[in-house]
């Protein structure tokens, strides 16, 4: 999905860059952008006051259609695959969680129990006695 986007952009670029420099310079930063770096971000800001973080990976995905906006290669990516987020955005984009308290919440390859839902935009989850997952839509996207 990744490549398609960059292609995409690739063409454009080439047109706006015949047009104008200063485009250019903006798509170039657009292709290279990765969200990578907000996982980081999210997992350091789950550390408690003796520096303890509460989260070890994370995943950020569209709520249209759930596409994922961080690549798989980071570490401590939440490696979903395409039709469990695209469930997961689904779910959160019709407010209806009716899906995840019947079959429980996919995500990579492991069903986890719903627990609740909070809010229409937070879910939380776990995985028999051992993890806990948290769902939370902020704005047009999921983390």
């Amino acid at each position: 999905m990744n490549n398609k986007r960059v292609s995409v952009f690739s063409e454009i670029e080439k047109s706006v860059c015949s047009v104008n420099q200063t485009s250019c310079s903006v798509l170039n930063f657009i292709t290279a952008m990765s969200w990578d770096d907000y996982i980081d971000n999210l997992i350091a800001q789950s550390k408690d006051s003796s520096g303890h973080a509460h989260a070890d990976k994370a995943c950020i995905i569209g709520l249209d259609g759930g596409a994922k906006w961080n690549t798989d290669q980071h570490p401590c990516a939440f490696k979903l695959e395409p039709h469990e987020a695209a469930v997961i955005a689904n779910c959160f984009k019709k407010k209806d969680f009716t899906r995840f308290m019947s079959c429980g919440i996919c995500a990579e390859s492991t069903t986890y129990t719903f627990l609740r839902e909070f809010d229409g935009k937070t879910v939380y989850a776990r995985k028999k006695n051992v993890d806990h997952s948290l769902f939370k839509q902020v704005k047009q996207q999921l983390l």
